[in-house]
């Protein structure tokens, strides 16, 4: 059981790291008052995923509840969401995938460099999730210094808006 335990909990950790750039549109959309469609997104996904996941669980198992999360969070935060902001915010797809791509990229990586660390019991754990931290921390401030989404701040949605 713990394995299983390990497994589910990965895939639940590729479905945050697949979300977390995309919550930065929805943030955008919400900032520049254009995230009335959201609500009904969520609420067709929430029952989607409900759904999926449950004949998932029923076939393969727990493995199948979460696999049924990482399909709905992969395809609403990687289509649904990126189109609608695209339209909304006025940016052009290519620059909004160009930037959840390198969200990933960055997620993906700070996750791969923590495997590295040695771990064992609490004090292990602990130490791996400040160094996740402390690497999300830098590579943000890296981030938001240059442009967020490919704009300008001084050519922003929000400042047009």
């Amino acid at each position: 059981q713990p394995q299983l335990t390990v497994d589910v909990l990965r895939i639940y950790s590729i479905a945050y790291i697949l979300i977390t750039p995309v919550q930065m549109l929805v943030v955008a959309l919400i900032a520049v008052g254009r995230h009335q469609i959201l609500g009904g997104i969520v609420l067709v996904t929430a029952l989607l995923n409900l759904g999926l996941s449950a004949i998932l669980g029923s076939v393969i198992g727990p493995i199948g509840v979460a696999v049924g999360t990482l399909i709905m969070v992969t395809f609403d935060n990687g289509v649904v969401i990126p189109v609608i902001a695209s339209g909304r915010l006025a940016i052009r797809r290519r620059t909004l995938y160009s930037a959840i791509v390198l969200g990933i990229a960055i997620g993906v990586g700070i996750v791969a460099s923590s495997e590295l660390l040695p771990v064992s019991a609490v004090p292990g754990l602990f130490a791996r999730v400040g160094y996740c931290i402390v690497l999300t921390a830098v590579a943000l401030a890296i981030v938001w210094r240059g442009q967020v989404f490919g704009i300008r701040p001084e050519r922003s949605v929000v400042q047009r808006a």
